[in-house]
Formats: structure tokens, C-alpha cells, sequence
């Protein structure tokens, strides 16, 4: 049992070359120190016997693969097969586990997952992972082993449907791979957490890439006599705000003080005109 630390939003990057050694030392502890409460030293030396730091970054860079980073150092890693949909590697240092890196860079694949058209992923979890997992949404499909030089290593296949509409404090949000706070496949830092509504149609969507992706029409902006109409939702408390609101409440909820992502208002004119 770990126990949590402050949840750290780190810089998530593509994977390139040079990744490889780094990488793999983050491999070996995380797979050494998170794993031995739950396997053998034979089962976890089966279980790093055929990585090594050039077959690592082969097998990151023929996937969509992602970096976590903190000052520099990598702190975590994971990675999309984007033939099947499978979430391949997903690792954290023992020194960074229980901040929220893990869900961040699940987050980062699952996004990548629902842009390549992928309604689902799957993934194949370690023991000590699948409580993780089980809290990002997984559900448990069948456990079974893996025989790796003769090794029996027990394992969980796993899933999650990535949703592409979803109810948030009762309010339904249309999207792709909508999140419970309404982050989504285009945005999904722990600051996207609003919705709009669309004038329309009147259904609330993350961004505006997810209701050009998901509905059947062309959007169309809220004018300048519609700012009192309740067209934001703070998906952090489910308060819905209105459009004079939220373009007045310098990037946090008046209701429950959640930080909103100042950048949105560099694309506040896709969804609200002066005319």
C-alpha cells in the first residue's frame, strides 16, 4: 500500500529516440518495487526478461506512445497500440506512484484511443495494478497467466468503454470520450472542466472539435444578446453558469471555487460572438 501524495500535473510529451535507457530503468523499478508485494523475484524477473533499452524504444516508437515529465526527468510512461486499441505500457516510478500520473497518462491514451475511431480499450494489468485500473473505470473481463520462460506470471485482462456521451451531475454531455468532471478526447487536463451548451441544438458538449465529431450539423455561436443564457457547465459541481458568468469569473466557478483552464479564452470566439 502506497500512500497518496499531492496529485502532480506533469508535462505529458511523445515519446522519441533517446527515450530508450531512461525509460527502461523507470521500467525495472516500477516493475521491481510496485510489483513485489504481489509476485515472486522469479515472476518478476520473467516479467522484465525480454526488455531492455533498444527494444523498449522499438516498441514505444512503432506505438503511439507518451512521456510524463517532471523538470525534466521522466517520471512515468505509457503507450496505444493503434492497430487494436490496446493500451500497451503504462508505468510510473515507485518515487512518483499515487500523485496521479498514471491516470494522467491513461487519460493521454484513451484520448488518443477515441480520436483513431476506438469505442473501447483494453489493456492486460499487472496484480498490483488492477485496483488502479478499476478506479480510472476498468472492469475486469478474466484473469489468467502468462508463461514467460517457463514462468507462470498471473495476470487480469481488463476494459473500459470510453464514453461518448455521459451524465455529469445530471446534465448529459455529448463528446468524445467524455470524462466524469466532462474533460474529453481533445481536452482532459484536471483544468477542462466545463461544458458548453450548443445554441444549436441545446446539448452540452466539452469543446467544439467533439461536436463537430459527434453531432450532425454545423454549430452555431451564441450572440452578444444571449449572455445571460445558462450555456456553461462547471462539471467539477454541476452548477450551470451563464454565458455573462463565466466570461466574468476570471477562470474559476463562483459556485465551487474549481479552476477552470484560462486557455479556453483563446477560443472563446468558436462558441460566443460579439454580434
Amino acid at each position: 500500500m502506497f500512500h497518496r501524495k499531492d496529485v502532480t500535473l506533469a508535462l505529458i510529451r511523445r515519446a522519441r529516440l533517446g527515450d530508450g535507457g531512461p525509460l527502461c530503468d523507470l521500467f525495472f523499478r516500477s516493475v521491481n518495487v510496485l510489483g513485489a508485494g504481489d509476485y515472486s523475484p522469479d515472476q518478476l524477473a520473467a516479467w522484465t526478461s525480454r526488455i531492455n533499452p533498444e527494444r523498449l524504444e522499438r516498441r514505444l516508437l512503432s506505438t503511439v506512445a507518451f512521456v510524463a515529465e517532471e523538470n525534466g526527468r521522466p517520471v512515468g510512461f505509457g503507450s496505444l497500440d493503434p492497430a487494436h486499441g490496446e493500451l500497451d505500457f503504462l508505468y510510473v516510478h515507485p518515487e512518483s506512484a499515487g500523485r496521479g500520473l498514471g491516470r494522467q497518462l491513461a487519460e493521454a491514451i484513451e484520448a488518443e484511443a477515441a480520436l483513431r475511431g476506438f469505442s473501447e480499450v483494453h489493456l492486460t494489468a499487472s496484480l498490483n495494478a488492477v485496483s488502479i485500473y478499476e478506479r480510472l473505470g476498468y472492469g475486469q473481463l478474466e484473469r489468467f497467466s502468462k508463461t514467460i520462460d517457463r514462468v507462470e506470471v498471473p495476470c487480469v485482462r481488463m476494459s473500459k468503454r470510453l464514453h461518448r456521451e455521459r451524465n455529469v451531475h445530471g446534465t448529459l454531455v455529448r463528446g468524445l470520450a467524455v470524462g466524469s468532471k466532462t474533460e474529453c478526447a481533445h481536452y482532459h487536463s484536471q483544468l477542462d472542466v466545463i461544458a458548453i451548451r450548443f445554441k444549436c441544438c441545446g446539448e452540452f458538449y466539452p469543446c467544439y472539435q467533439c461536436h463537430t465529431a459527434v453531432s450532425d450539423h454545423p454549430a452555431v455561436r451564441w450572440g452578444k444578446d444571449d449572455l445571460d443564457a445558462e450555456a456553461i457547465l462547471c462539471g467539477a459541481c454541476g452548477t450551470r453558469l451563464s454565458i455573462r458568468a463565466y466570461l466574468d469569473c476570471a477562470s474559476r466557478c463562483p459556485a465551487c471555487a474549481a479552476s477552470f483552464n484560462p486557455g479556453c479564452a483563446n477560443h472563446h470566439t468558436l462558441y460566443f460572438s460579439s454580434k
